[in-house]
């Protein structure tokens, strides 16, 4: 789906597990763009979100040019938000490239779901390990 130069274009995926919005400014969606970035990203964060998180998991992408006038240096911007649950995991890149940009955005992202799944596991063992030191064992048991 491409637009004009300097309008904004979105498109909106459903895949297997997760939701997905790109929205792009500045630019044109390129047919390469959309794969790199349905290949690289969404797959790969759709793989690691999995079934657990699967009815409420949106992941909103806004890619695009910081402006129009300059042409070299960090040009290319990328952002996402990953909700999930309730909680909205939120990553930023800058790049030369605009797939500079989304592979930034990818790892960033990457490290954040990790964190996240991480932060939930622990608590959850973290309540395990409290439920069995507070639980009580009959005495005919101990013997």
């Amino acid at each position: 789906m491409a637009g004009s130069y300097f309008g904004t274009v979105k498109k909106e995926y459903i895949m297997e597990y997760m939701r997905t919005i790109i929205k792009v400014t500045n630019t044109v969606l390129t047919p390469a763009l959309e794969a790199h970035i349905e290949e690289k990203v969404i797959k790969s964060l759709e793989r690691l979100v999995g079934k657990t998180h699967m009815p409420s998991a949106r992941l909103t992408l806004d890619i695009g040019k910081i402006t129009r006038h300059h042409r070299k240096g960090l040009i290319w911007r990328a952002s996402g938000n990953l909700s999930l649950k309730g909680r909205v995991l939120r990553a930023k890149a800058n790049g030369e490239k605009a797939q500079e940009a989304v592979d930034l955005l990818r790892a960033e992202l990457e490290r954040e779901l990790k964190a996240y799944k991480g932060k939930r596991k622990t608590v959850a063992l973290k309540g395990a390990r409290l439920a069995k030191e507070n639980a009580t064992i009959a005495k005919a048991a101990r013997e």
